[in-house]
Parts: structure tokens; sequence; C-alpha cells
């Protein structure tokens, strides 16, 4: 299982089955670039499903999981969308990898 990315890996790649553990989430989101995930958070009964290109705004404090369905590019980020909403986004370019690796 993973934990909440740093400020200086802000992408990751997840396998199938792989978990990707989120704390107290409350203004967070995730962004998946490729692939498919699911998410759940502690307390709420839904299952959130995202595809390439979708990002969701977690809504609570508390354990978040995101698990990797499909092969997947992630990142969690600070959510510039409402609590518990998702929208589209668009993909990192190489430039966006390159200018978060240094």
């Amino acid at each position: 299982m993973d934990e909440m990315p740093s400020s200086t890996t802000p992408v990751l790649d997840l396998q199938p089955g792989r978990l990707l553990r989120v704390r107290d989430g409350d203004g967070l989101g995730i962004a998946v670039f490729d692939g498919l995930v699911w998410v759940t958070q502690d307390g709420d009964p839904r299952d959130v499903f995202l595809g390439r290109g979708e990002a969701f705004a977690f809504a609570k404090q508390g354990m978040a999981l995101v698990e990797a369905i499909s092969p997947a590019r992630v990142a969690v980020c600070v959510a510039s969308l409402p609590r518990d909403s998702i929208r589209t986004v668009r993909a990192p370019t190489a430039r966006d990898e390159l200018v978060s690796a240094s």
C-alpha cells in the first residue's frame, strides 16, 4: 500500500490491485491521467470509479482508499473543485513531468 505522494512526486503509477491510502483528505483530490481507479472514503457508502481524465474531491477527514483497477497514473493534489464532485482533467505533458522532477 502506498502513501500519499509528496509534492516532489506528484504523479504515481499504480498497478492493478495496488492501493493508495490518503489520510485526512478533506481539501485534497485525486486526478486520474490514465487507467481506471476505485475510490472509497471512510464513512461514505458510495463507491466512486474514475477513468482517464477525471478527478474527484475528497469530502471528509479520515481514510480514503484509491485502488487501481487497471494500470493507472494518478496524482493527489489540493482540490480545486467542490467536495464530492467529479470533473474532467487534462493529462500531464512531458513538460509537466520534467518540471515536477526538478
